[in-house]
């Protein structure tokens, strides 16, 4: 099967199990969670067992008795249970288990919603559970390089290790492990259809206690693949819809790991930007080549971060200056600062740096902070301000 790829966050799912008693490993539909586990996950570990609640049986066991249903399956380690989320009673029980015979890599549970109040999933593991988020394909990936860059500014490659084909071809079809490969354009779009159609006429219903419209769900994902800053406002505005209906929608979209917000940096100002969770999908919705990059950028970070050793230390934001000077990403490890413009242009003039020459100033005025400077742009050899340097797109592999 061209998407059967061993997934970087592979060797971390490993490494937790030998020290947390509960793995929790989350991220949209259709993402890859249940064949990463059924393929590869329970291969590794033979003493395994794999359930879903999926399965009406399966469930309706779980449902009736969560202690038992455990207990019956105490003779292997870990117990993985898929879509843990449909049995909301499973997490106390699970708290119960650990405290009563805590041992590493006991269970693992996968899920394709947040397990939050939202859900009505009032877990309470700290101390016990370790979660992981699994993110669509990188472009890394799907074109089974290695990832050998955690080091560097934004994780990009000190090298090009793509071709401006392979760019292309992720940005049209992004990362989701059923759909980067189907050749025929017609098919995919049919296929990404019916997954906007079950994941917002089925799974957002599914979230309790909301009463949620799937049509406006899927405009206001529209508008977040084609806005320049899709936030809360600028969306309500656009769609005029209350803002306090808007806010739920994206609430609940981020529940089900459709949509990623990244927040404003604390030198500048603004509300939450949000990005579509894969570039495909973007692309789908009306995304313009700008968009495309952002998005693919944003979705590859968040995923490389998730199975960096060093990722936990990094955090990335946007910056907006009060004269409307802005920069697409910064990102922060201690006292170094690292700032990242994306241009989908081929020919930059003065006036496109402007943004990050006004970031910089300001970064400057703090004490013992070092800040560098970034453009990811498709022609690297052009004019730009000495102290920004230039990076081909192609680094993002």
């Amino acid at each position: 099967m061209p998407h059967a790829r061993i997934r970087y966050i592979f060797k971390k799912i490993l490494k937790k199990l030998k020290y947390s008693p509960i793995v929790a490993i989350q991220g949209a539909r259709q993402i890859g969670k249940s064949f990463l586990v059924r393929e590869f996950l329970v291969k590794e570990l033979k003493d395994c067992r794999y359930l879903t609640f999926d399965q009406e049986s399966v469930k309706e066991s779980a449902k009736a008795n969560v202690e038992f249903f455990l207990e019956k399956n105490s003779d292997v380690a870990p117990l993985i249970i898929d879509e843990a989320q449909k049995v909301p009673k499973i997490f106390d029980a699970l708290k119960f288990s650990v405290d009563t015979n805590r041992r590493p890599g006991k269970y693992v549970i996968l899920g394709s919603t947040e397990f939050s109040k939202m859900t009505l999933i009032t877990e309470n593991l700290t101390g016990r559970i370790s979660r992981i988020r699994l993110y669509p394909l990188t472009i890394s990936e799907l074109n089974k390089l290695v990832f050998s860059h955690e080091t560097t500014p934004f994780y990009l490659s000190t090298k090009s290790r793509l071709t401006t084909k392979e760019l292309i071809k992720y940005l049209e079809t992004g990362g989701l492990p059923g759909l980067f490969a189907i050749r025929s354009m017609e098919e995919k779009r049919q296929l990404i259809q019916d997954w906007l159609s079950l994941t917002l006429n089925r799974d957002l219903h599914e979230i309790p206690k909301l009463k949620l419209d799937s049509q406006l769900a899927k405009l206001i994902l529209t508008e977040i693949a084609k806005l320049d800053n899709p936030s809360a406002g600028e969306i309500a505005k656009t769609l005029n819809v209350d803002l306090r209906k808007i806010k739920t929608h994206l609430s609940a979209l981020e529940t089900l790991f459709i949509i990623q917000p990244l927040n404003p940096h604390s030198l500048g100002t603004g509300k939450p930007l949000y990005y579509i969770f894969d570039v495909g999908l973007a692309n789908f919705l009306g995304a313009s080549l700008q968009r495309q990059l952002e998005t693919s950028f944003y979705q590859n970070y968040l995923a490389k971060k998730s199975f960096s050793e060093k990722g936990e230390n990094r955090e990335i934001y946007f910056f907006r200056s009060s004269h409307g000077n802005f920069v697409n990403f910064i990102e922060e490890e201690g006292s170094q600062i690292n700032a990242l413009q994306i241009f989908h242009e081929g020919s930059l003039k003065k006036i496109h740096f402007y943004g990050l020459s006004a970031f910089k100033k300001i970064v400057q005025k703090k004490p013992k902070v070092k800040v560098k400077l970034f453009a990811l742009a498709s022609n690297i050899h052009q004019p730009s301000p000495r102290d920004i340097q230039m990076v081909a797109w192609e680094h993002m592999g």
